[in-house]
């Protein structure tokens, strides 16, 4: 008996060992893991603050934000909870079902964030290119939003049986560990070459809609907008003020005739289209709520620097959401190609260098970044944002002071 226990012993000290070995050679990658998951727990939960308890009578275009925000802390607090238990226990993972688990839902909620990205192209799409038709109501966004996680929840099932610990035995010693992987047997690596077509399906699908989308938005945009001509400007056109008043009798070339042609001069265009509008004089206000900012009627020829702040003030939140799935689709198409190619190959991270599979893993893990640069855009793009997380840090000072 004692002998017994002394093997088992000297067994765990040695499959320690081995897991901090490797974990050594990943420790770049963990620092990095980390720093992201600091990063997207603060981001994403100041965004969650300012947009759910600040901005709640400005939300027609920042419904999904909080939304969006919310799938992404979720998502980065359990890809990389996933992956530094990869990296700290590589041989020693703590049981089967809590592979199959954290594997599942990393998926879940990283596909529920994409999937709310090709939602809000839609969004974005009727607002833009279909300003004057039904418009995506309160009811139907919350539809949207269930759907877009069951979807993903659904989708992803298989995942629970094709992944869970299995048994790799050390290069050199007769030793064995348990990792988190793709389950190896026939049947699984059978089913999973089933589930694959219909993942590339899935994944190419989404890309190519957010993308279509998205170029008929930028035609649109550009159509309205017409910036390659600056100077082509008709000397009859509306010189409108904020109020709504108007100076002569000929309706803009620009906005009106490319909107709806059915459209009359005197017709009071929704409220809620805010990027239809030509106004420019407020962040978080309507074209009737604009009193005191008027156009300059004196200048017919403004300057191409104004044209174009006022042109990037007006789409911004198009352009916001644009470059956001943007920046989703490039840091998951390295993941994407890199699941392909381990699921073709079980010695695929095998035998690596040091270099190499610090480069392969940043790649792999890349998919990440999406939850983390988000907070970062909305910085950029909606000042109202800015405005108010300036605020919230101002008071949390001064209350700090004070106490």
């Amino acid at each position: 008996m004692d002998n017994y226990s002394s093997w088992r012993w000297n067994t765990t000290v040695d499959l320690s060992e081995w897991s901090a070995e490797y974990s050594k050679r990943v420790l770049i990658n963990s620092v990095i893991t980390v720093l992201f998951l600091l990063i997207g727990i603060i981001g994403n939960l100041l965004v969650i603050l300012v947009y759910s308890l600040r901005m709640k009578k400005i939300m027609t275009d920042r419904y999904f934000i909080p939304i969006l925000a919310g799938l992404d802390l979720l998502s980065i607090c359990i890809a990389a909870s996933l992956n530094l238990s990869k990296n700290f226990r590589q041989y020693t993972f703590p049981g089967s079902t809590t592979c199959k688990v954290f594997i599942y839902m990393a998926y879940v909620f990283s596909y529920s964030s994409l999937n709310m990205l090709l939602i809000i192209a839609v969004h974005r799409f009727q607002k833009v290119c279909r300003p004057f038709k039904t418009q995506m109501s309160i009811f139907w966004k919350r539809l949207a939003t269930v759907i877009c996680i069951i979807g993903s929840a659904i989708f992803h099932i298989p995942l629970l049986f094709f992944y869970g610990t299995i048994t790799v035995k050390h290069h050199k010693a007769e030793m064995y560990g348990s990792q988190c992987n793709k389950l190896r047997d026939s049947k699984t690596s059978h089913s999973l070459k089933i589930h694959q077509p219909f993942d590339v399906v899935y994944n190419t699908g989404l890309i190519l809609s957010v993308t279509v989308l998205y170029c008929l938005i930028g035609r649109t945009i550009y159509r309205k907008t017409n910036l390659t001509k600056p100077h082509q400007i008709d000397e009859n056109v509306h010189k409108i003020t904020c109020d709504g008043k108007t100076k002569k009798s000929t309706p803009p070339s620009s906005e009106l005739q490319t909107a709806d042609k059915t459209s009359l001069p005197g017709i009071e265009r929704p409220k809620e289209i805010n990027e239809s509008s030509s106004s420019t004089c407020g962040d978080n206000t309507t074209e009737d709520e604009r009193p005191s900012c008027k156009y300059d009627e004196h200048h017919h020829h403004p300057k191409i620097g104004k044209k174009i702040r006022g042109h990037f003030h007006i789409y911004r939140f198009s352009y916001m959401f644009m470059l956001i799935s943007v920046l989703a689709l490039l840091s998951y198409i390295p993941t994407i190609v890199l699941i392909l190619l381990e699921s073709r190959n079980d010695t695929f991270w095998n035998n690596m260098s040091q270099d190499k599979l610090l480069l392969l893993l940043f790649l792999r893990r890349l998919y990440m970044l999406n939850s983390i640069v988000n907070p970062f855009v909305y910085g950029c793009f909606d000042t109202a944002f800015k405005k108010e997380l300036k605020k919230m840090c101002s008071s949390c000072s001064f209350k700090r002071l004070n106490f």
